[in-house]
């Protein structure tokens, strides 16, 4: 961005909701004021105008190129950068507020004399939630005669925000939900590690658990990707996970489309079955913090091993050092799972679970 002399405001406005001139405004904000020499984070709703933050005297100088960094966090917290044209950091804000958790983007300029003009010349959007279905469907579509439907009431589905998307499966052997839209704008370099939060409510006519994975389409050389398959059972809530960061940079960069690919584990989708039913889904997000990656295949690994042997009664600890312990854990049919946990000396933790093995990393990189 950048201004003539007399501008007396550029604004970026972000998480826009609602947008009627002079009426209903509700969105987030930076107002960059050259006259004042200052920058203002900002929240404006129904209520009024909120200032979050703002720092003064930081060497706005008209008709130069700026850059400005917004990193809206999926926690409710606020990174604001002003950057020089050669990328030099101006300054820095930080705020924490969880009114809103995406919306649109809006650009305005206000001029304090008449012919002054505010340039804007280029708005990229990175977002790593993927879904959240706060605000209709996020672009999200399924395939066939299936539907899509937003719930607010149902707890047991919504682990971000208020609102979760139910599909509602018809006649589809092999239903899929897709996105187009939010992946191509995701940056998969910085938040290589994919979360969706699912609950396969009923499979009619079975009591077979499902089959998920995602797929993930690019337009580099294989053109396809695909995790591996995660069982959960009709009924219960799971967070499927995959850890993109082994791809190319190349690969990552040229995203095409990502899937939420399911069967009836019972009934491949070369069975014949009639697959009616419904499955919900919330809180699609790309983070970049391994450790959450871990804690998800960590507790599908248990659920596995409760499918298998019923509850696990008790934990017993065989052995441990300062760096490893060793032990099993008692399952109700009187199975015992051996395990080991080991302090590695790079500070990252490796734990084996029945000969499957888990990284927990000290950085979450």
């Amino acid at each position: 961005m950048r201004w003539t002399p007399g501008a007396n405001a550029a604004i970026v406005a972000y998480g826009l909701q609602t947008y009627v001139e002079f009426s209903d405004q509700e969105y987030y904000y930076v107002v960059i004021k050259p006259d004042a020499d200052q920058i203002v984070l900002k929240k404006r709703d129904l209520s009024g105008t909120y200032e979050l933050e703002k720092n003064f005297d930081i060497g706005l100088v008209d008709d130069e190129w700026y850059r400005l960094v917004i990193d809206w966090r999926v926690d409710g917290a606020h990174t604001v950068t002003l950057f020089e044209e050669d990328g030099t950091q101006i300054t820095q804000l930080s705020a924490k507020d969880s009114t809103w958790s995406e919306g649109g983007i809006g650009l305005f300029g206000r001029e304090a004399n008449t012919g002054a003009t505010v340039y804007f010349d280029e708005v990229q959007g990175s977002s790593p939630l993927v879904g959240n279905f706060e605000v209709g469907e996020n672009s999200w579509f399924t395939t066939a005669n299936n539907t899509l439907t937003r719930l607010d009431n149902t707890p047991a589905a919504i682990t971000n925000g208020a609102t979760a998307i139910e599909v509602t499966v018809n006649d589809d052997p092999q239903p899929v939900l897709e996105n187009e839209v939010r992946i191509q704008n995701a940056d998969l370099e910085s938040y290589p590690y994919l979360l969706a939060d699912v609950v396969p409510v009923e499979v009619e006519n079975s009591d077979s658990p499902v089959t998920f994975k995602f797929r993930y389409t690019h337009y580099a050389s294989g053109g396809v990707e695909e995790s591996e398959e995660q069982i959960v059972a009709q009924a219960l809530g799971k967070t499927l996970a995959w850890d993109l960061s082994n791809l190319s940079a190349e690969k990552l960069a040229a995203a095409e489309s990502l899937q939420i690919v399911w069967y009836p584990e019972d009934h491949p989708p070369s069975s014949g079955f009639t697959y009616n039913g419904s499955v919900l889904i919330d809180n699609i997000r790309l983070v970049d913090d391994s450790t959450q990656l871990t804690r998800a295949k960590i507790s599908q690994k248990h659920r596995d091993l409760i499918r298998a042997h019923g509850p696990m009664l008790d934990q017993e600890i065989q052995s441990q050092t300062d760096m490893v312990q060793t032990g099993v854990y008692n399952y109700y049919d009187e199975t015992e799972v051996p395990y080991r946990i080991e302090l590695l000396s790079n500070g990252d933790i490796e734990e084996t679970i029945d000969g499957e093995t888990f990284y927990w990393e000290e950085d979450g990189q």
